[in-house]
């Protein structure tokens, strides 16, 4: 890497161009991460003054560069382009990375295009259908409702293609239907039911979470214990029925593991019910003295 770098310093501008375009279309060749630090080296391979002539070389041969060092090129000068140049090289780049789509939609809306925004955000969706990336159905939402597009649609769509709590969530600032807004909580609900416990808490509808822990079945457990942990105070006999089996379920097993779970969650007890977590502590010291890593980790709360 740094004989690389020693190389580059010793070649003038056309040089260092065409050696890095090609040294980066040979990296985006390479199905291994072996050789991912030249990235570094390549980004900082161009000094400030050099910068303008990066800029006009950018402009006049974007399309017969290497898609990597074009984003690399544009990420260096882009403050030296305006909106008509940024466009031009976005539109090129786009569907390489969410971001270049992200930044062109912002770019149009700027422009008071967002119609056109809608049509650059729907056409990586397009192209990207297991993307996921959320900031892209949210901004997505967003333009649909500037641009006065049909938002039953959608909406319908963004939390179809990306079941997140924070899609749910943008929905559910554009649309005053509540009818409409059961029914893309359904949709959410089917498809991912750790983010719709997830929508649930964030819109602080924690008795309709704890129901719903209670019937669904394929929720991750680690996010029903953070949502116990986070309401134990609001919902003390909830959390405390939680807790409790809990720890009944890990002094089953044996290691360390469960043994700091089994910890962790006494803490959690202890502050909604003292006098079970003396009598949870008291007891496993007795009938579970043989286990002296377990006995040594409680010696500790």
């Amino acid at each position: 890497m740094d004989y690389v770098a020693g190389f580059l310093t010793d070649l003038n501008f056309e040089e260092k161009t065409s050696f890095l375009s090609n040294l980066y279309a040979r990296l985006t060749e390479q199905s291994y991460d072996t050789f991912d630090s030249l990235y570094d080296v390549c980004e900082n391979a161009y000094s400030e003054s050099e910068f303008p002539e990066v800029k006009e070389m950018l402009l006049h041969s974007f399309k017969s560069l290497s898609p990597v060092f074009t984003q690399s090129c544009y990420e260096r000068v882009r403050h030296l382009l305006n909106a008509a140049e940024k466009e031009l090289i976005l539109i090129e780049i786009q569907n390489r990375n969410s971001k270049w789509v992200l930044e062109l939609a912002k770019l149009f809306d700027l422009q008071g295009k967002s119609a056109k925004a809608v049509q650059a955000l729907e056409g990586w969706l397009m192209v990207n259908r297991n993307g996921m990336d959320e900031n892209v159905y949210t901004l997505f939402l967003d333009m649909s409702a500037k641009a006065n597009l049909n938002m039953v649609d959608a909406a319908k769509f963004a939390i179809t293609e990306c079941p997140r709590c924070s899609v749910m969530q943008k929905i559910s600032t554009l649309i005053s239907n509540k009818s409409l807004l059961s029914e893309y909580e359904i949709i959410l609900e089917k498809k991912s039911d750790s983010q719709f416990l997830k929508y649930l808490d964030t819109e602080n509808r924690i008795s309709e979470a704890v129901a719903y822990i209670k019937r669904s079945k394929n929720i991750w457990h680690g996010d029903i214990l953070n949502f116990y942990k986070k309401h134990k105070l609001t919902i003390p006999a909830d959390a405390e029925e939680f807790f409790c089996k809990e720890i009944n379920k890990n002094l089953e097993f044996t290691g360390d593991s469960y043994y700091e779970t089994i910890a962790e969650i006494l803490k959690e007890l202890r502050q909604i019910n003292s006098t079970l977590t003396d009598g949870y502590l008291s007891k496993i010291r007795t009938e579970y003295k043989r286990r002296r890593n377990l006995i040594a980790i409680l010696a500790k709360l």
